[in-house]
């Protein structure tokens, strides 16, 4: 234990800390656009299921109303959305590799 009571690693002890308390705190980054949009969605009351009619409408004006939605509309913004999902669960665990330049293999893991 005296080698931790020595000067030169008190020194150093006290560097550390103070170069921890100058590093800003983490901020995650801002919610995108159609996430926010999604997140807006509430379940519908029973007996129904899925997402409430109403909220998807406010949430979602473009893709029109049940039972004539504007299928190309909601593809689009539902394809963004997983894209933005996969690209923040990428950049959370440290993936490296852009998922959106990688090239299938002759197997795909779905």
């Amino acid at each position: 234990m005296a080698l931790l009571a020595l000067p030169a690693v008190e020194k150093a002890r006290t560097s550390i800390a103070q170069a921890m308390q100058s590093v800003p705190p983490h901020r995650p980054r801002p919610l995108p656009a159609v996430l926010r949009r999604f997140a807006l969605l509430r379940r519908a009351a029973p007996p129904s299921h899925g997402a409430d009619i109403a909220s998807v409408q406010k949430a979602f004006p473009a893709w029109g109303q049940p039972p004539n939605w504007t299928v190309d509309e909601v593809v689009r913004d539902v394809s963004l959305a997983i894209g933005v999902i996969s690209e923040r669960l990428s950049d959370s665990q440290g993936l490296k590799q852009d998922a959106r330049n990688a090239a299938f293999g002759s197997q795909v893991d779905l």
